[in-house]
């Protein structure tokens, strides 16, 4: 009777040890399984990188990737999906929940990309799938070809008239003349023979307004507006250095 006894606790633990092992060897499979989705994932996600590096790639389509179903030979059996987003791109800075308390944010208009990367077996199924996210902000300024610039533009080009308001805006180019869209801009207007009050900057720094609304006294004792011409000037910062760029301005005289 001992003996059956025996024998019956040792076939229960041996079935026991067995169902352990293969559930410990299927963990295993599925965990080796996540781990070359991950790989796979990130050498895509590698490569868009360096497609990405290309100002003219960056600048163009991003439709070849979009929506792409990716295999690797590397990875047999698996298979990676990018889904891209170019459009819409709100990315505020320093950081969200100090920007939400103002209300014009500082917005980086297109100053990333966002990709997304789906890596399994089957991207359709959520068993064993890897989904990873990233934004690929654009190339480097390019300082080889030539120098960076600053290009500041209105959409009036006629003097101004007294008591008018103008706003100012401004993009910066790299040395090849690619755009710059998350540079940010200080302002300021500098007198010449005239003399205009600034109506300050927005909080994303691209744009800029001054009025003709300042007098002086002139040789007569007479209080008359500060007509001539003023300069409205924009700095940004680009690869460490600060670069600037002008319009002219002519204040016309009073009646």
């Amino acid at each position: 009777m001992e003996t059956i006894v025996a024998l019956v606790i040792l076939t229960g633990s041996l079935l026991l040890v067995t169902a352990l092992l293969n559930r410990s060897n299927r963990y295993q499979q599925r965990s080796e399984s996540l781990l070359e989705a991950a790989a796979l994932a990130d050498k895509v996600m590698a490569d868009i990188r360096v497609w990405a590096r290309t100002p003219a790639n960056y600048s163009g389509s991003w439709g070849a990737w979009d929506g792409r179903l990716l295999s690797e030979p590397d990875f047999p059996g698996l298979q990676a999906r990018v889904d891209i987003k170019v459009e819409n791109q709100k990315i505020l800075s320093p950081d969200n929940p100090t920007e939400l308390a103002f209300s014009a944010p500082r917005e980086m208009e297109k100053g990333s990309v966002t990709v997304r990367i789906q890596a399994a077996r089957d991207v359709t199924s959520p068993v064993g799938r890897i989904i990873i996210w990233t934004l690929i902000a654009p190339p480097t300024p390019n300082t080889t070809a030539g120098d960076p610039h600053v290009v500041v533009t209105s959409p009036l080009g006629t003097p101004m008239a007294v008591g008018e308001s103008r706003a100012f805006t401004a993009e910066a180019f790299d040395g090849a003349g690619r755009k710059l869209p998350p540079c940010c801009f200080e302002w300021r207007v500098r007198s010449g023979t005239g003399r205009a009050n600034s109506g300050g900057q927005s909080r994303d720094g691209r744009s800029y307004s001054i009025s003709h609304t300042d007098t002086r006294e002139n040789d007569l004792g007479v209080i008359e507006p500060s007509a001539g011409d003023v300069s409205v000037e924009a700095d940004a910062r680009i690869m460490g250095k600060i670069w600037t760029g002008s319009l002219g301005v002519t204040l016309e005289p009073g009646p």
